[in-house]
């Protein structure tokens, strides 16, 4: 029988991935087979379902309310599980926790609003103050007897892009212009875009919001507000490199291996950047002043072509 675990990580977006690439890294350690069941947002379920970290998902329906959490609790008390993994470390998480049928439970020591009362074992975070969000959870592993240390890429199912079009002999830049919040959005991604196409690259924006380019052109494709969460692994894949503010887009492209270039104003990339920041695929560019329209467009467009030139087709 596969070891059952439990591993609650309801979001948000960005902290989800970096759950993944640790419990990943259990699963892939741990010399026993063991079976994953995810609690996670709706907002976020179909991503979760699509990794193949992630073989089961129960579905936290916040907008229910009371409602909603009541109906989760009970889905939770009929599974059994070897082991109980709170990465959220919150009361709702800490609750949840308690409500599964395990003798293992466990969480943070740096957990809020006494969700460690629910666990029996704990983890010590990474102690040094500026470390990054992977290093806060990967001390889980010592929990099984395992280094800690990531060892592998996050994968997805292959998700269906209908009209994507099948392109050769191009260099494929993903555009993410968009974060949670607006003082980490760059503002050049047109001019930007302008002048990539001008070099004959293929330009995609993703992104939850609709955002309007100027132009029509023939290797331009706008999926701004028209991809589902579960296709942008997909997407990503199809790159040659990914540009985005610090966001969750950001993150799955380091997670998944690929070439990114990430854009930086008021946060710090060394706890929030791509990880590992030192890893040859992962390229940062900060502002100056921590304000993010002080990263000048010149900057951005010849670190663009630098990567893509050492990459051949």
């Amino acid at each position: 029988m596969p070891h059952r675990c439990l591993v609650v990580k309801p979001s948000s977006f960005g902290d989800i991935i970096h759950g993944l690439q640790v419990i990943q890294s259990l699963k892939q350690d741990l010399k026993e087979e063991i079976q994953i069941t995810w609690i996670v947002r709706d907002l976020f379920a179909p991503f979760v379902h699509c990794c193949t970290t992630v073989d089961e998902i129960l579905v936290f329906n916040r907008g229910e309310g009371l409602r909603g959490m009541i109906r989760l609790l009970s889905k939770i008390r009929r599974g059994s599980y070897d082991s109980v993994i709170d990465l959220q470390g919150l009361l709702r998480s800490g609750i949840m926790t308690a409500a599964a049928k395990s003798s293992r439970k466990i969480g943070r020591t740096d957990s809020r609003e006494g969700a460690s009362f629910f666990y029996n074992e704990k983890i010590i975070p990474c102690s040094r103050v500026e470390s990054h969000a992977i290093e806060k959870l990967i001390n889980i592993k010592f929990c099984f007897g395992l280094k800690n240390q990531l060892s592998s890429k996050l994968e997805f199912k292959k998700v269906d892009l209908c009209g994507f079009p099948d392109l050769k002999n191009k260099k494929i830049i993903v555009i993410y212009p968009e974060s949670r919040r607006k003082e980490k959005e760059w503002n050049q991604f047109i001019p930007l875009t302008i002048d990539l196409l001008k070099k004959n690259y293929f330009v995609v924006w993703a992104g939850v919001n609709k955002k309007e380019f100027p132009e029509q052109h023939a290797s331009f494709l706008n999926l701004t507000n028209a991809l589902s969460i579960d296709q942008l692994p997909t997407l990503m894949n199809q790159s040659d490199l990914v540009i985005a503010n610090d966001s969750g887009p950001m993150h799955l492209a380091a997670a998944m291996n690929l070439s990114v270039l990430s854009l930086f104003g008021p946060t710090d990339p060394k706890m929030y950047g791509p990880y590992p920041i030192e890893s040859k695929r992962n390229h940062v560019i900060q502002s100056p002043s921590n304000c993010m329209k002080d990263i000048r467009l010149e900057e951005v467009f010849l670190k663009v072509t630098q990567i893509l030139s050492s990459s051949p087709f």
